[in-house]
C-alpha cells in the first residue's frame, strides 16, 4: 500500500476500511477541558467503517464542541480520543 500524507484540509477516505474494521473515531468518557464549554456528561460515541451520521441539535448543544475536540481544536481533560487511521500512520 502506498504511504499517504494528509494535510489538515484533505478527508481520510474512509472506503479503505473494511467493514469489520474497528472504530474509524472512538470517544471514550471524553471530558474537555476548556473552562467555559463541555459536554452535558461524559461523551461515549463511536464512528464505525461505512457510517454516514448527521449530528443535529440546537444551539449550545455541542456540535461544534464535538468536532473541535476531533479536530484537536480543543484538548479533554480527561477520557480518550482515537483515530487509528492516524495513530497507524496511513
Amino acid at each position: 500500500m502506498k504511504e499517504e500524507t494528509l494535510q489538515p484540509t484533505e478527508a481520510i477516505d474512509l472506503t479503505r476500511f473494511e467493514p469489520a474494521a474497528k472504530a474509524v473515531i472512538q470517544l471514550k468518557e471524553a471530558v474537555v477541558r476548556h473552562p467555559d464549554l463541555q459536554f452535558a456528561e461524559p461523551l461515549n460515541w463511536k464512528l464505525l467503517p461505512g457510517e454516514h451520521v448527521v449530528i443535529i441539535g440546537p444551539n449550545g448543544a455541542g456540535k461544534s464542541l464535538l468536532m473541535d475536540v476531533i479536530t484537536g481544536k480543543i484538548a479533554l481533560k480527561s477520557g480518550e480520543l482515537r483515530i487509528p487511521a492516524l495513530e497507524n500512520g496511513e
